[in-house]
């Protein structure tokens, strides 16, 4: 069951492998990408949580 909308269902704890629900580019170079996105933190798991930031 998929409650994100989108086609990827990655878990908040096990699976945060890319940047707004996308997959990761392990190859950058060679992929058709015009940006890149680099530096994003994966705080994802901490939301809703007693001292989340």
């Amino acid at each position: 069951m998929s409650t994100l909308g989108h086609q990827y269902d990655n878990s908040l704890v096990s699976n945060a492998f890319g940047f707004l629900r996308l997959p990761m580019n392990f190859q950058p170079y060679y992929s058709d990408a015009d940006w890149l996105i680099t530096g994003v933190t994966l705080d994802m798991a901490t939301y809703g949580r007693p001292g989340a930031r």
